[in-house]
């Protein structure tokens, strides 16, 4: 079947089609006859077939209900899936009853056994279609008709189809193809591994550790060497990240890992690095400060000494001490930057008569974008990028990746919430994400790259412009919020003491809502803390952020700590409004009032008194 790609669609994407689109449009298109409004459900919904149905599904306008191990439900999340169940448990079953009010579905696309067959066919009302795409457990038309009369049942096998009809999967990949280059159809997630990594590609598959596509390259190099000689060395190799890489780099053939921390290995950690062993690659772990030139020495000197070549090394070691600038110190300062400079220079100069493969840094967004309260954080990863260049300048090998934050894993996912992050437009990466990025970025030919997924026009509306920002700015989003500014001020200058306070009020309340990404119903209890709410530093920097602009006064960076719930802040913005525009003293407004609307009834000598009083208060005559 030779058919011309769409000239935007890579050779390696192009492969997650044929066996997974096919299937699926075959299945729920060409069989199932889906229409808009039908209910399908789509067991073991990450898979390649699973995501193509998905993508066909929502095209054809039809409700999704999908089955997936619970740690990749983010997947079908991110694909605008709904309705999620477990696909180790038969409870979809009740579930989806109680959700349809036992109406229940009209297809089925089925790649399960047993007892979650039974509930899947118990599932479908009269007119149902059963789409069986696996061969472990077909039905017979009896066995069929003990659950319904009125229900068909498809058994599908590609490969039969196309032995036997060779030109119908033809016309649908043609139609598929179409659809590809007109934007409708996306592209399945895969990953890559080098034609003598077959086994190893074949093993994610059976641990089911991938999602989409395992697509194995016969043109490309490996990226990890499976000599047995070879050793990989990880800085930080105890911490989430270096652990998930350690594992990462046994898949990809590598036999010998060095992981470098501080502490010893607590027993979770342990469990991992036992699990790396079973797998026959040999793994050292050493404890080491890698900032003091003394270890880092040692560390290079034993390394040497065992005889095995260092073939890459991996800097994943990272330290936060969050805090806005102003609170900041030079000691807080220096914690941060020496996990990050002092180590990667001292790595740098005792491996210089060594011909590396790998000397991968890994960086962060923050160095490009920024990060409220993370200014040492962010230097410390500038001088990382910075450094790549300059070893690269010098033809050694380096590589600074700006990672975004990862999700479940790293410093990112413990310090921010993924509700905290997706406000602000920026998206987690899943774990297995990342290292299928990271794969792809070893074959980087500059020395730094960003991996990050950002949502610009929501990121953009959270920031002030900047030079790195320019080519991403949309004027058209940023001009609500300055009219929505604009027009605040205005009934703030034209509002008495009474109608201020209030305005103010509902100025903090909403943007607590919104920094903290509460429904826009809650009510705000104006005695509670911030703290207790669940607001952090980040929140709270953004919160003060996003009031100075609204009311266009200087405000503390300290203001949330300073004044801790949403009733001291209100007294305080009061003040500072009041300061920008004066109140009118209400005693001469009334005064005023009177001369404006009365002054006129008085006699001639009534009103010669009232003056004579006048200029006595002021001070004027007897």
């Amino acid at each position: 079947m030779d058919e011309a790609l769409p000239a935007a669609l890579e050779d390696r994407a192009a492969a997650t089609i044929p066996i997974t689109f096919l299937t699926a449009a075959y299945a729920l298109e060409s069989l199932a006859h889906l229409k808009p409004g039908e209910r399908v459900l789509i067991h073991a919904a990450t898979g390649g077939v699973g995501q193509a149905a998905i993508q066909i599904a929502q095209a054809a306008g039809a409700v999704v209900f999908a089955t997936a191990s619970q740690g990749k439900w983010q997947i079908l999340k991110d694909l605008g899936v709904e309705h999620i169940f477990d696909s180790r448990t038969t409870e979809f079953e009740a579930n989806i009853q109680t959700l349809t009010h036992g109406e229940g579905l009209d297809v089925v696309l089925n790649s399960l056994r047993g007892e979650f067959t039974d509930a899947s066919l118990r599932l479908l009302r009269t007119g149902g279609r059963f789409l069986e795409i696996g061969i472990t457990d077909l039905r017979t038309p009896e066995q069929i008709a003990q659950f319904s009369t009125s229900i068909e049942y498809f058994p599908i096998d590609l490969m039969v189809l196309y032995r036997e009809q060779r030109h119908l999967l033809q016309a649908l990949l043609h139609k598929l193809l179409e659809r590809f280059a007109t934007g409708e159809f996306k592209p399945l997630p895969y990953q890559t591994f080098a034609a003598d990594a077959v086994e190893t590609a074949f093993r994610t598959m059976q641990q089911a550790k991938h999602t989409g596509k395992v697509i194995i390259d016969l043109y490309q190099q490996p990226l990890i060497s499976n000599d047995p000689n070879d050793l990989y060395l990880i800085l930080g190799g105890l911490g989430d990240l270096g652990l998930s890489l350690a594992h990462w780099l046994v898949e990809q053939t590598a036999q010998n890992i060095c992981l470098v921390g501080r502490s010893k290995p607590t027993l979770a950690k342990q469990a991992q690095l036992d699990t790396l062993t079973q797998t026959g690659a040999n793994v050292v772990v050493f404890q080491s400060d890698i900032t003091a030139p003394a270890e880092v020495a040692e560390l290079i000197r034993q390394i040497k000494s065992s005889g095995r070549r260092l073939a890459g090394i991996f800097h994943c070691a990272s330290v936060l001490d969050d805090g806005v600038l102003s609170l900041q110190s030079a000691e807080r300062f220096d914690r941060v930057l020496r996990s990050k400079i002092d180590s990667t220079w001292l790595i740098h100069e005792q491996t210089l008569d060594l011909n590396l493969d790998l000397f991968v840094l890994f960086s962060s967004a923050t160095a490009i974008l920024g990060a409220p309260g993370q200014a040492n954080y962010a230097a410390a990863n500038a001088f990382l990028d910075s450094f790549a260049h300059y070893r690269r300048s010098t033809g050694r090998a380096a590589l600074a990746i700006n990672w975004g934050a990862w999700a479940e894993i790293g410093l990112a996912a413990r310090m921010s919430s993924p509700a905290n992050l997706a406000k602000q437009g920026i998206k987690a990466i899943p774990p297995g994400v990342a290292l299928t990025s990271l794969g792809q970025a070893l074959r980087h030919h500059g020395p730094q790259l960003g991996i990050f997924d950002i949502d610009w026009r929501t990121y953009q509306a959270h920031k002030k412009p900047t030079a790195f920002l320019t080519e991403f700015q949309q004027e058209p989003a940023n001009q609500p919020r300055q009219e929505a500014s604009a027009s605040l001020l205005n009934e703030i200058a034209g509002a008495n003491i009474e109608q201020r306070t209030a305005l103010i009020v509902k100025l903090i309340e909403q943007n607590i809502v919104t920094v903290l990404s509460l429904p826009k119903s809650k009510n705000i209890d104006r005695k509670q803390g911030f703290l207790d709410m669940g607001m952090d530093s980040l929140t709270a920097v953004e919160l003060k952020n996003r009031l100075s602009r609204a009311l266009t006064v200087s405000l503390p960076a300290t203001l949330a700590f300073d004044y801790p719930n949403a009733n001291g802040l209100a007294n305080y913005l009061l003040t500072k409004v009041n300061e920008q525009w004066p109140l009118v003293e209400e005693k001469q407004q009334e005064s005023s009032d009177f001369d404006t609307q009365a002054i006129e009834q008085l006699s001639d000598q009534e009103a010669a008194e009232e003056l004579r009083k006048t200029l006595k208060e002021m001070g004027f005559g007897d």
